[in-house]
């Protein structure tokens, strides 16, 4: 099927709470079919002591939250997100959802701080 290869997160020096992401999937098995299907990213974290979850499409500047992949070898994403001020993010969740062939869909769970990178702009 479908698996991520890659997911990051980069703080922006150009706004507070601005971050770039880059998302890359890949076809762990080489093979000539392509593979279809759409990523669903959330953020989870806190928000005046309470849990709350952030879908992408949510906070996605540019409209660049909606995530359907179609490819043989790999697809990458990116874009830029804002969170709210008052949201602390303590995971992003990854599901991938092929369409059509009645494959099981994936989630990937990864710490926020661990995918975090400094910002990589001067």
């Amino acid at each position: 099927g479908v698996r991520v290869y890659e997911f990051r997160i980069t703080a922006l020096k150009t706004a507070r709470n601005t971050y770039r992401y880059d998302l890359v999937l890949i076809q762990p098995v080489r093979s000539e079919k392509r593979v279809g299907g759409q990523a669903q990213v959330v953020i989870e974290g806190l928000r005046n002591r309470q849990k709350q979850r952030l879908k992408l499409s949510e906070v996605a500047l540019n409209g660049d939250g909606n995530l359907v992949f179609s490819f043989k070898y790999f697809e990458e994403f990116s874009g830029e997100l804002r969170l709210p001020a008052d949201f602390r993010p303590l995971r992003i969740l990854v599901s991938l959802q092929p369409g059509g062939d009645g494959r099981p869909g994936l989630e990937d769970e990864y710490e926020w701080a661990k995918i975090l990178q400094e910002t990589d702009e001067p």
